[in-house]
């Protein structure tokens, strides 16, 4: 995430778009430091996929972590130099309840 004017810039960027696209949708869960400060972004890259997804997003907190997929709904994973491991959150796991589709 980046702070910008309007609020956070959301980047999810592929680390190989030349080894072929992937499509899919998940969420991203920005985190403030309140245990009521979450806001969930829904990122969808389509069926085809995309190399690069961007919005911007405004939060009523700082973030402070992010937590990346944290339904398990694709198999993409955080680049380790984005941020920090955040702890596990099991209020937004939740295995057992499936998605109306």
């Amino acid at each position: 995430t980046t702070v910008v004017d309007a609020g956070v810039e959301l980047r999810v960027e592929q680390e190989n778009p030349e080894a072929g696209l992937f499509g899919c949708a998940f969420d991203v869960a920005l985190r403030g430091a309140g245990p009521d400060e979450v806001l969930i972004v829904r990122v969808n890259l389509g069926v085809d996929g995309m190399a690069l997804f961007t919005e911007t997003v405004e939060p009523a907190f700082a973030v402070a972590s992010i937590g990346f997929d944290p339904q398990r709904e694709c198999l993409g994973s955080k680049a380790a130099a984005a941020v920090a491991k955040q702890p596990y959150d099991a209020a937004l796991d939740h295995p057992w309840v499936a998605r109306q589709r």
